[in-house]
């Protein structure tokens, strides 16, 4: 039995083409360039079957057309490889493009999660705030540096539900709206009232009224 060894010759792509045909006039890629005045990158392009190297569709057929011509290559043959390059680097990119789409449910979802994530802290950090910031306090009646010669003087002031007031060491009633006021002694001279105002947790505030009770 007779068996035949077939060679399968694999065909030529049209860079191979063109760089055998170069090597076998015996011409360097400068120099080619140089006679057909075409940038020495944009040939290397064509022999490196990179056809994004470039500028576009109309300079690669015209490129192509006059290398052809140099080399003594058939220009319709090099131009349908030309073509099955392009067709192939589509479909290249579309794939890429394709793979990118699919990519994107998952950026989005991480995109939202992150938001999500990012209110959820933002929110947690404003509410720890709220809990552990002082309280309002604000002192109507008397004024800071009043001077009187009545011996008491009517404390006034406004801050918030359940929180703890205390005046000179003394706690003062507050009502369901944060009002409080109380009555206070005062001794001759100079009198320090130290208004403060503290919830159960946080930080406390602290108003100082000077009143001057002279006679």
């Amino acid at each position: 039995m007779l068996f035949t060894i077939q060679k399968i010759i694999k065909a030529k792509n049209l860079g191979e083409k063109l760089i055998e045909a170069r090597s076998d006039m015996g011409v360097g890629l400068e120099k080619a360039a140089k006679d057909l005045n075409i940038a020495f990158k944009y040939l290397e392009a064509l022999e490196n079957n990179n056809l994004a190297g470039l500028p576009g569709r109309p300079y690669l057929k015209n490129f192509l057309k006059l290398y052809c011509q140099y080399l003594r290559l058939n220009f319709a043959d090099c131009w349908n490889d030309a073509r099955r390059l392009e067709i192939k680097e589509q479909k290249k990119y579309k794939n890429i493009e394709g793979r990118y789409f699919l990519m994107w449910p998952k950026f989005i979802k991480r995109a939202v999660s992150g938001l999500i994530v990012a209110a959820i802290l933002i929110f947690l950090a404003l509410s720890l705030e709220k809990i552990f910031a002082p309280p309002p306090l604000k002192i109507i009646r008397p004024q800071d540096g009043l001077i009187t010669k009545t011996r008491q003087i009517e404390i006034i002031g406004q801050s918030q539900k359940e929180v703890e007031i205390i005046i000179n060491n003394n706690n003062v009633f507050v009502d369901n709206e944060g009002g409080f006021q109380t009555t206070l002694d005062l001794q001759n001279g100079l009198n320090l009232i130290k208004i403060t105002a503290k919830k159960r947790y946080g930080q406390a505030k602290e108003v100082d009224l000077r009143v001057l009770l002279s006679e």
